[in-house]
C-alpha cells in the first residue's frame, strides 16, 4: 500500500467516524446501549478473526522496525481482546437525565 493509498484510506475512515458520530449524537438511549451490547458480542464472535489479523499486524510492525513497547501496545491477546469486550459490557448504560 502507497502512502497514497494510506491517505486516502485514512481519509474515508475519518468520513465514515464523522457520520457515525453524529448518528450516534441524536440516537435514542436504547439504541445507544444495544450498540455497546452488539459490538461486544462482535469481538467475542470474531476474536480469532481479530487476533489472526493482529497477528500479521504484529508481523508487519517487526519488519518495519517498531520498537518493542510499541508492538507490546499494539499486541492483542485473549486476555486483552476479553477486557475490551468487558468493559463495552461495563459501560454505564447511556440514560437521557431529562426523559426520567
Amino acid at each position: 500500500m502507497t502512502n497514497t493509498d494510506i491517505k486516502a484510506l485514512m481519509q474515508d475512515i475519518g468520513k465514515q467516524a464523522k457520520a457515525a458520530a453524529q448518528t450516534l449524537a441524536s440516537a435514542d438511549a436504547e439504541s445507544k446501549n444495544r450498540a455497546l451490547r452488539e459490538a461486544a458480542a462482535s469481538l467475542r464472535d470474531r476474536s480469532a478473526e481479530i487476533l489472526a489479523a493482529n497477528d500479521k499486524d504484529m508481523a508487519a510492525g517487526e519488519e518495519k522496525g517498531l520498537s518493542g513497547p510499541l508492538l507490546d501496545r499494539l499486541k492483542l491477546t485473549e486476555d486483552r481482546l476479553a477486557g475490551v469486550g468487558k468493559g463495552l459490557k461495563r459501560s454505564p448504560p447511556w440514560t437521557i437525565p431529562w426523559a426520567r
